[in-house]
């Protein structure tokens, strides 16, 4: 599947540019010019947007508007004819159009893979436990746990994407948690980490961890504060790392709590800014 690159990013940023620069190099001002700038300053934003967040659909189809009224800016301000304000429009507007068409439907595809699929039932349901179903989530069989089947296998991370390993065994009167990790990557990966453990933490018997990567140990201490209480079983390589990871790992989310809370101006957006927090602090 074709992906939206950054070569396209910066085809549609410099595009933006081209068109507000050039519009006011040509034109002798007036309200369509205006216009036209501010699509291309437009332009440039969505570019910027797709470039460090890439796979947003909702950007992408911005740009292709703001690509067609760039294109239509000169009727409505009366450059019917070729003249200079008016190719500045039309030949940016024709290429951000054009290179924004090819991404469309792949980034919507990819989207829908990340954000649509998971939440709906491509792996079998989660039983009743008062918990929200964590996207990306499945059992490896749906059959109850029973004589003929005393033993289920289920996986809470790891399956629509590589991080966030967690693997739930469960018998009829035991459950043992394989890795406890965190989902690392994109910000809408790294917010599962935040959504409630499909089961109750304090349900969990044992925890087994396989090797110390934070994709497979960075979890525990959040099982730990919301319930957890059972042994936590691995090597003695494992362990001793996770006493250097861990305490790290806390201490970068805070980190990043604070510079979003102390660096972003508190006087923007006030009535819908919320003070950022870490999903846990302390080692």
């Amino acid at each position: 599947m074709k992906k939206w690159t950054r070569w396209q990013d910066w085809t549609v940023i410099a595009a933006g540019a081209y068109a507000a620069l050039s519009v006011l190099w040509t034109s002798q001002g007036g309200s369509s010019t205006a216009l036209m700038v501010i699509l291309g300053v437009l332009l440039v934003a969505a570019g910027v947007t797709n470039l460090a967040m890439p796979g947003m659909p909702a950007a992408e189809w911005a740009q292709a508007v703001f690509a067609v009224v760039l294109l239509l800016a000169p009727w409505f301000g009366g450059f019917t004819s070729m003249t200079g304000a008016a190719w500045s429009a039309w030949i940016p507007g024709a290429v951000a159009l054009v290179v924004t068409a090819f991404a469309i439907k792949p980034s919507t595809e990819e989207y829908r893979h990340h954000h649509v699929m998971p939440a709906r039932s491509r792996a079998i349901p989660e039983r009743a436990s008062g918990h929200r179903r964590m996207p990306g989530t499945a059992n490896f069989e749906e059959t109850s746990m029973n004589s003929n089947h005393p033993a289920r296998l289920r996986f809470f991370g790891a399956t629509d994407t590589v991080t966030g390993s967690r693997y739930l065994l469960e018998s009829r009167d035991t459950r043992i948690l394989v890795d406890c990790g965190l989902f690392q990557g994109y910000k809408r990966i790294r917010d599962r980490n935040r959504i409630p453990f499909p089961v109750a933490p304090g349900s969990i018997d044992a925890v087994l961890l396989t090797h110390a990567h934070l994709d497979h140990t960075g979890y525990v201490p959040a099982l730990v504060r919301d319930g957890f209480t059972g042994p936590v079983y691995a090597t003695h390589g494992t362990s001793e790392l996770c006493k250097l990871l861990l305490p790290d790992s806390g201490h970068l989310q805070e980190e990043e709590a604070r510079y979003a809370d102390h660096r972003v101006p508190r006087c923007m957006f006030p009535r819908f800014r919320s003070t950022p927090r870490p999903m846990r602090s302390g080692p």
